[in-house]
């Protein structure tokens, strides 16, 4: 939707309405909207003072800051005048890290602005305690709080017990299970569980993670109710080099780590284990893996299964990679060949060193399919096509992948 220009209204707190220059907020100021403003039109950037005294991009009555993509936010912090249900569009680092607040009383004022980083550095400009929030200082059941990140939460006016949040987090797969995550305050000493006995919906990029938030909360951060998982994944990346597949990764805090399972799929969806690969048990940061493998016809999709001493278990995210490598040369035959009404089941026995999903089409003279099956290949096989429907004529046969690359010679077959 367009910004309406005549919606955005300029406080200037007892200072110059030039400190919004652009999409930027200087600190102490702050641009009010009471209509719908795009953070997506015209691909800009939007960016508040991140200081003691910040700058805020803010909304009134109906107005509301829209992310069509969810790829564009606020650099910043957003604020909400008296609003029953809201979101901020917040983010940084290149991540996009909003919150929703589904429920509020529509009586007080708030703000929010994700920050980057360790919440146990001096990182929080708005805590008038030096915003160091030691990520070790945890209130039962919290376990451990994440080192990714936070939300400086800003609770300016009113006196509302709590309001209703879902937040968008960042990938943990390396940090907790889904079930174990929740959303943690920090309420000027430790960091406490604000998500009841509820979970995360999902522990990838942009899951949801909800919670009550109360008042006296000064910052949100994501926690669990369980160990932490045994590694944290700095990186892991795939590449190809003559059809050779090297999986490349690097950990950092292996706690109990025994091994590594080197998983593939075609659809990413079903996986098999290649290998296994056992940990260096160095708990130190910068341990480093390699694995190659051969790389199929077509994508293929890996990932890694990290596994505790006591077999717990986490997944890291997908690697995917696509090639030409290899392209199988299938053989086929048929029988029978000519079909007839007495015999019209079709029996296709086929060997091809492709793996993965494929298509057995029928073809008439004139291109149209008039029989396929979708298979699952990994070694010989056959398929039956029933042909009784089949006018009398020539077709042909033949097996592709689901791209629509031919596996092999493709097979004449005529009906009487």
């Amino acid at each position: 939707m367009k910004l309406k220009l005549y919606s955005i209204v300029l406080f200037m707190l007892g200072l110059k309405a030039m400190a919004q220059t652009g999409n930027h907020v200087s600190g102490g100021y702050e641009a009010v909207t009471f209509g719908t403003v795009s953070l997506t039109t015209g691909g800009s950037t939007w960016t508040t003072e991140r200081s003691a005294t910040p700058g805020f991009f803010a909304m009134s009555g109906a107005g509301e800051y829209d992310s069509e993509d969810f790829q564009t936010y606020v650099d910043g912090y957003v604020k909400s005048y008296k609003q029953s249900e809201f979101a901020l569009f917040v983010g940084g680092a290149n991540h996009f890290r909003g919150i929703a607040v589904t429920e509020s009383a529509g009586t007080d004022t708030y703000a929010a602005a994700w920050i980057e980083g360790d919440p146990s550095g001096n990182l929080d400009p708005t805590d008038g305690a030096g915003g160091a929030h030691d990520i070790t200082a945890v209130t039962a059941p919290i376990k451990a709080v994440s080192a990714a990140g936070q939300w400086d939460w800003l609770h300016l006016e009113g006196s509302e017990p709590q309001v209703t949040a879902l937040t968008f987090i960042p990938d943990m797969s390396d940090f907790a299970l889904p079930e174990d995550l929740r959303l943690v305050g920090w309420n000027g000493t430790s960091w406490v569980n604000l998500s009841g006995d509820i979970g995360g919906w999902g522990n990838t990029e942009f899951s949801l993670l909800g919670g009550y938030i109360t008042n006296g909360i000064t910052a949100l951060g994501i926690g669990t109710v369980e160990t932490p998982l045994p590694v944290e994944l700095i990186s892991f990346t795939a590449s190809v080099t003559d059809c050779k597949v090297t999986l490349d990764w690097e950990t950092t805090g292996e706690i109990n780590l025994h091994h590594f399972e080197v998983e593939q799929s075609q659809d990413a969806l079903h996986f098999t284990k290649l290998d296994q690969v056992r940990s260096s048990q160095v708990e130190g940061s910068g341990n480093t893996y390699t694995y190659s493998t051969t790389q199929p016809l077509g994508t293929s999709y890996y990932r890694l299964k990290m596994v505790d001493q006591d077999n717990t278990f986490a997944y890291s995210s997908l690697q995917s990679l696509t090639t030409t490598c290899g392209a199988p040369n299938a053989s086929m035959s048929v029988y029978p060949n000519p079909i007839t009404d007495a015999q019209a089941l079709v029996k296709v026995g086929y060997v091809t060193s492709y793996k993965g999903k494929a298509q057995l089409s029928m073809m008439d003279l004139s291109g149209r399919q008039r029989l396929y099956k979708i298979l699952t290949v990994d070694g010989p096989g056959t398929v039956h096509l029933d042909a009784s429907q089949l006018p009398k004529g020539l077709y042909l046969i033949y097996l592709s992948n689901l791209n629509g690359q031919t596996l092999g010679k493709t097979i004449k077959i005529v009906k009487q």
